[in-house]
């Protein structure tokens, strides 16, 4: 891949020819970026049916050939962020989707737009599984060198196939994630509730014994709360 490792999709054959490796985890996850300012994502059954509709064990086998684990919030488990209780939030459920969506001002049928850098694969993917649920669905491809520029300093695009390095501060993650300046987050949307927990994180001593309750409380908070679909 990108760091010098091999592909995913090449381990199986460099296992057959004798060569043996290393699976290292590593806290990057992919995620769809949502800006529930731009339509039709404004609408909330809208935003919510986007959760609904992606099939992240599929996403998984396809991006990663099964490498790597499907997520529905920004921490894997045994990182201190990682909140049990939305594990299984937002599973794939296109029954739910496609009420959502018929509930929604734009009707069963809202148009979106997928922004990436490269559309195969993953891209491709989601929108098939947007479409299956009722979502009109293109897909806008726009050089990597525009992709700061138009997704995040000018916030302009409503769906963006990124990806979360993860950091090593808990705090500055839910600052990229879900902050007011979030680069994470495109519509720039935190609610006071979801402010204060993020605050209470800073003001916690790590060694405290109150930490990572408080860190899995504001995660929580925020996999309800905010659009972004986490993915794998």
């Amino acid at each position: 891949g990108h760091d010098g490792g091999v592909p995913r999709g090449d381990v199986g054959a460099a296992k057959a020819a004798g060569l043996r490796s290393n699976v290292i985890p590593s806290r990057v996850g992919c995620v769809r970026d949502v800006n529930n300012t731009v339509a039709a994502v404004d609408d909330p059954n809208v935003a919510e049916a986007l959760k609904y509709a992606v099939d992240r064990k599929s996403l998984l086998q396809t991006a990663n050939f099964g490498y790597g684990d499907t997520a529905s919030q920004p921490f894997p488990k045994g990182y201190v962020g990682y909140d049990a209780s939305v594990a299984d939030a937002y599973t794939y459920d296109p029954a739910k989707a496609k009420s959502l969506l018929a509930a929604s001002k734009y009707g069963a049928h809202p148009a979106v737009t997928i922004t990436t850098a490269a559309a195969a694969g993953v891209p491709e993917q989601l929108q098939a599984q947007l479409q299956a649920v009722g979502f009109t669905v293109k897909i806008e491809v726009i050089p990597e060198a525009q992709f700061t520029q138009l997704v995040y300093i000018q916030h302009s695009r409503a769906l963006t196939v990124d990806a979360f390095a993860g950091r090593d501060s808990v705090a500055q993650a839910f600052q990229v994630l879900f902050g007011k300046a979030g680069l994470l987050n495109p519509g720039r949307g935190t609610s006071d509730e979801l402010q204060a927990a993020v605050d209470k994180i800073a003001d916690t001593p790590l060694d405290s014994p109150d930490y990572a309750a408080t860190v899995q409380a504001a995660t929580a908070l925020a996999i309800q709360q905010e659009p972004n679909v986490f993915l794998y």
